[in-house]
């Protein structure tokens, strides 16, 4: 394990998930070069990433998340896809990512009913 290895899974336990910017200015390194470190161990599967794009955050893959953030939707009921704000949901939610498949299942059943009920009720 390198030095910049320990440095980055010490920031991670200390944020709990980091984005590469975040990690690049506490390493002061590009953006780029922080992006080949966190790919490198989620390879080596020391860290997990989750989401696309802007979004993309990394995690210890054992990491306990206090929920900090909420997601505000506002959606129109014309031609909405419950699946697809189900799966938008769930790429925001790093805690869900690193849940179990039977938490994941219960979230997807939980929502879907929650959401439907909002779609046949407005």
């Amino acid at each position: 394990m390198t030095e910049n290895d320990k440095k980055i899974l010490t920031f991670l336990k200390r944020q709990q998930s980091i984005t590469a910017p975040q990690l690049a200015e506490h390493l002061h390194v590009s953006r780029q070069r922080a992006f080949q470190l966190l790919s490198k161990l989620v390879f080596e599967g020391k860290t997990v990433r989750t989401g696309e794009r802007r979004g993309r955050r990394y995690a210890l893959p054992n990491a306990f998340f206090e929920v900090r953030d909420r997601a505000d939707l506002m959606l129109e009921n014309k031609k909405l896809k419950e699946h697809e704000v189900l799966i938008d949901i769930r790429d925001r939610f790093v805690p869900l990512k690193l849940a179990s498949e039977n938490v994941k299942s219960i979230f997807d059943y939980a929502f879907s009913e929650m959401l439907n009920n909002a779609i046949e009720h407005s």
